[in-house]
C-alpha cells in the first residue's frame, strides 16, 4: 500500500485553509451541509470495462466558492486495465473550489476539487490524491443534483507494479441544508 507523500498532504491542508479564509469573499450566507447518494460507473483510462455500484456524501459549504466533501463508494466488479475485480471500494475526502452563480429558482456550483482517496479491492489497496470536476444544481428547496468525473491513479505493486488511471463517473443526489 503506498501512501501519499507528506510535502503532497501538507500543500492540500494550506490550500484548504486558503479557501476557508476566502469566506469573506461571500455576498451572502451560502454556507451549509449537504447530504446525498447516487450511482457510480468506474472504468479503466481506455475506457475498457466497467464496474458499477451506488456512493453516499457529505459535504459542507463555506461560502459560494470553498466547500469540502467526502464519500464512500461501493462498486461491483469491473476491469481496470488487466485486472479483473470483483469488487471496488473507495472512501475520499477532498476540498473543493468552483463558483455558485443564482439564477431564479436554482443555484449551479461548476467546481474542481482536490483530495486523497483510499481504494480497496479484492486483490489490493492503496491511497492516492484524485481530482473531481463537477457541476451542482442545488434548487430553491433545498435539493441538489450532482453528475461530476473524478481520476484517481490505481496500482498495485505485488502484481508486476501495475499501474492505472480509474475514471469514475457519477451521478449523485441529495439535500443541501
Amino acid at each position: 500500500m503506498s501512501f501519499v507523500n507528506r510535502s503532497h498532504l501538507i500543500s492540500a491542508l494550506i490550500l484548504t485553509a486558503l479557501m476557508i479564509i476566502s469566506s469573506s469573499l461571500k455576498a451572502e450566507d451560502y454556507s451549509g451541509w449537504r447530504i446525498g447518494g447516487g450511482y457510480d460507473a468506474v472504468y479503466s483510462a481506455d475506457l475498457q470495462g466497467t464496474g458499477r455500484g451506488v456512493r453516499f456524501e457529505g459535504g459542507y459549504e463555506f461560502n459560494r466558492i470553498a466547500g469540502i466533501t467526502v464519500s464512500q463508494s461501493f462498486v461491483d466488479g469491473g476491469r481496470a486495465g488487466k485486472y479483473d475485480h470483483e469488487y471496488i471500494n473507495t472512501s475520499t475526502a477532498a476540498a473543493e473550489f468552483g463558483y455558485t452563480w443564482s439564477f431564479s429558482g436554482f443555484d449551479m456550483k461548476l467546481y474542481d476539487s482536490i483530495g486523497i482517496a483510499y481504494s480497496k479491492t479484492d486483490s489490493t489497496s492503496n491511497s492516492s490524491f484524485y481530482g473531481r470536476a463537477g457541476l451542482r444544481f442545488i434548487f430553491d428547496n433545498g435539493i441538489y443534483i450532482d453528475p461530476s468525473i473524478a481520476i484517481q491513479i490505481v496500482d498495485d505493486p505485488t502484481w508486476n507494479n501495475w499501474q492505472e488511471e480509474a475514471v469514475t463517473l457519477s451521478l449523485s443526489a441529495g439535500y443541501k441544508f
